[in-house]
């Protein structure tokens, strides 16, 4: 990991990604960010009916995750799940 200068634009748009549930990387050359690349896993369309039926049968899903929080939260919230670690 090294440090860029990341522009206020750019640094936006990363904030504005994530908070839609996509994973930025950031590239960049010669000590600057130039750029991002937005990347995003598509939630199965069956997987918040599969977290309601947990829920129904009195368990409580949790979703475990490495991924940036933000995306996690996106993520959880868009099929049910309400606690993210």
């Amino acid at each position: 990991e090294r440090s860029l200068e990341v522009p206020d634009e750019l640094a936006q748009a990363v904030t504005r990604a994530e908070a839609d549930g996509r994973t930025a990387v950031t590239v960049g050359w010669d000590g600057r960010a130039r750029g991002a690349l937005m990347v995003a896993d598509a939630v199965k369309p069956t997987s918040a009916e599969a977290v309601s039926l947990l829920k129904r049968l009195g368990l409580t899903p949790i979703m475990v995750t490495g991924d940036n929080e933000a995306v996690a939260r996106t993520v959880a919230a868009q099929v049910g799940i309400d606690e993210v670690v």
